[in-house]
């Protein structure tokens, strides 16, 4: 594929992203490792000191330059210099910028083309919602990987660490502050600031995650994508096959990531808290539904709104007393971040469900469980896998909350099914485990 991209750009190196005409995006790490040794070999090759464009690139990082290149159309005055940036932004980047501002887009635009609004209306109206934009890479839960690759804010010394860094993998856990620095012509204090722009408190501490990032990237791919887990003229039944395997490899990619020490404590925090409150601001609040049926089967208060303006009310009145739990497959939700801020404020402990690596609502918790985190944010067919592994990681939670009071659980649900389903009964002995009474 890479060849067929470099045929397309009839072998010339291109410096930038909007004049190479050709790319793959892709995010199989070890492709764009392999995209970045061949720009390496062909500057060496020509001599050039300017930074090639790769020949594949994450989606991710290509959304990323492609808000800052169009963002440049705004320019400096009151008024947009180009409002079709503004449009082209919009479409490009639809799934990065919320239904609201996209859906305000559309309405000052059709305004504008009906003579309702004037230029200089217009331009308030799109300034304002420029406001409210969230750019991409305070949107999308970045891995450190992707962090070195994009540069934006990075000294000339910081980028050649950068390269270095992604080039070796995971050679850099050999290195020390020191010899990373000598190896690069750069210095310990530059190796330092770099590991603190990137999140991390020094050397050892981005190694460490680095490293482990590395680790779980470079597992065996499975059979099936997690994106695009059937194609359009798949059969019926190579559709279900597709989904039953990524269901199965979900599972296994859950559990792979769920330690015993962060199990123990969550589970630990819905123990000794009066009530547990569940944010999120997506669909994984009907998968928390479900946890909240079971909770309250056992006599476990569980609360949970579906407004997020009720949520940013139900977060104000909190106390220590109360646990918050969190649900964010990115961890950059604007909401959840704000709800996770007042929970700090006021001394609520937070369990964060989110996504492997680094992200803002790690930060703010005192817990956190990890999602599966094979699955764009956005490109996909479907949430399948994300989506399983909150159910699976919520159901773990209520099976081990369970199990350390198992005989009280286990009474006082049977007492409350008694007392509210007595009327509900079957023809099948299975349901009504009617066998087992019979046997005794």
């Amino acid at each position: 594929m890479i060849s067929h991209i470099n045929k397309l750009r009839n072998n010339k190196p291109f410096y930038e992203y909007t004049e190479s005409g050709a790319i793959f995006i892709t995010e199989t790490r070890k492709v764009q490792e392999y995209s970045r040794k061949m720009v390496d070999l062909i500057s060496n090759e020509i001599s050039s000191e300017k930074k090639m464009v790769g020949y594949a690139i994450s989606m991710g990082m290509i959304t990323n330059i492609l808000w800052y290149k169009l963002s440049k159309g705004f320019g400096n005055n009151d008024f947009p210099q180009n409002i079709n940036s503004v449009l082209k932004a919009k479409i490009v980047l639809s799934n990065l910028i919320s239904q609201n501002v996209s859906k305000k887009f559309d309405e000052c635009k059709q305004a504008y083309q009906k003579g309702e609004l004037d230029e200089q209306q217009l331009a308030a109206r799109l300034l304002a919602l420029r406001e409210k934009a969230v750019k991409p890479e305070g949107r999308i839960s970045m891995l450190i990987v992707d962090k070195l690759a994009f540069q934006e804010k990075l000294s000339e010394g910081e980028k050649t660490l950068a390269a270095y860094i992604l080039a070796h993998g995971m050679e850099i856990a050999k290195y020390s502050t020191r010899s990373l620095a000598e190896v690069t012509y750069t210095s310990p204090p530059t190796v330092l600031r770099l590991c603190k722009k990137l999140g991390f408190t020094g050397f050892d501490d981005f190694k460490q995650n680095f490293v482990r990032e590395l680790e779980y990237l470079d597992q065996q791919q499975g059979k099936v994508d997690f994106n695009f887990p059937f194609a359009e003229n798949d059969s019926p039944m190579r559709v279900a096959q597709n989904i039953g395997e990524l269901y199965e490899e979900a599972v296994k990619d859950t559990m792979q990531l769920l330690r015993y020490e962060d199990l123990h404590k969550a589970v630990l925090l819905l123990k000794y808290h009066e009530e547990i409150h569940i944010f999120s601001a997506g669909t994984a609040i009907n998968q928390a539904e479900s946890f909240r049926e079971k909770m309250l089967k056992i006599g476990k208060r569980v609360v949970i709104f579906n407004n997020l303006n009720y949520q940013r009310y139900q977060a104000c009145c909190l106390t220590e007393r109360d646990l918050a739990m969190i649900i964010s497959y990115s961890g950059e939700t604007a909401q959840m971040l704000e709800i996770a801020r007042q929970c700090k404020r006021s001394g609520t402990p937070i369990l964060a469900l989110t996504s492997f690596g680094e992200n803002s609502l790690t930060c703010y918790a005192d817990c956190k469980l990890t999602l599966s985190t094979k699955e764009s944010i956005y490109q996909n067919l479907g949430d399948y896998a994300s989506h399983l592994s909150m159910t699976l990681l919520l159901d773990i939670l209520y099976s081990e909350y369970f199990r350390q009071n198992y005989q009280k659980n286990y009474t006082y649900k049977l007492e409350r099914a008694r007392e509210l389903e007595q009327h509900r009964t079957s023809t099948n002995p299975i349901l009504l485990n009617l066998h087992k009474e019979n046997a005794e």
